[in-house]
């Protein structure tokens, strides 16, 4: 059963991954199927334990995503896919694919950079926003995530799939 709930995991995955390649956005739709889903089939499989183990690792991701949200550091349709991951892998899956997903994305942003050569451009911008909040004693959004621009951002959607994917590979595999 937990290779059924690992295949529809990825098929949710690969549908909020095409979709933020297409538009940069992941539908409402998709986050709340791939989450309710996910807090059923643990229900069926393995009971109240399983229910509680998914949904709290859909929780605990929101709680720790949503003030990177917040700062627009995170778009709303990666914290509803992370949180969704979280309903089908539960606590152990859902920091296991935090961790990963931030270190394929720093590699990512990393490739990014270097190939639209703005590697420096993208740390001052980084320097001069936390000189910004230290000097106001305030947050703003660090990046206007509305209008993305090639070279400044990433689907991040695609490392949480992979993450998810590794957690799956390694993990359960």
């Amino acid at each position: 059963m937990q290779t059924f709930m690992d295949g529809v995991l990825l098929l949710f995955l690969s549908a909020a991954v095409w979709m933020d390649l297409c538009s940069y956005k992941v539908s409402n739709g998709i986050a709340v199927a791939a989450a309710a889903s996910g807090l059923l089939l643990n229900f069926g499989c393995f009971g109240r334990e399983g229910f509680l183990d998914a949904l709290a690792g859909s929780l605990l991701l929101f709680g720790i995503l949503f003030p990177l949200y917040c700062f627009s550091m995170l778009g709303a349709g990666d914290v509803k896919l992370f949180m969704a991951a979280g309903a089908f892998t539960g606590i152990r899956g859902s920091l296991f694919s935090l961790a990963a997903s931030f270190l394929i994305g720093a590699a990512f942003s990393v490739t990014v950079m270097i190939k639209h050569q703005n590697f420096f451009k993208r740390l001052s911008y980084l320097y001069f926003y936390f000189l910004q909040i230290k000097s106001k004693h305030g947050i703003k959004p660090y990046y206007p995530l509305k209008y993305p621009v090639q070279g400044e951002t990433i689907h991040f959607t695609l490392c949480i799939a992979l993450a998810v994917c590794l957690y799956i590979g390694l993990w359960r595999g």
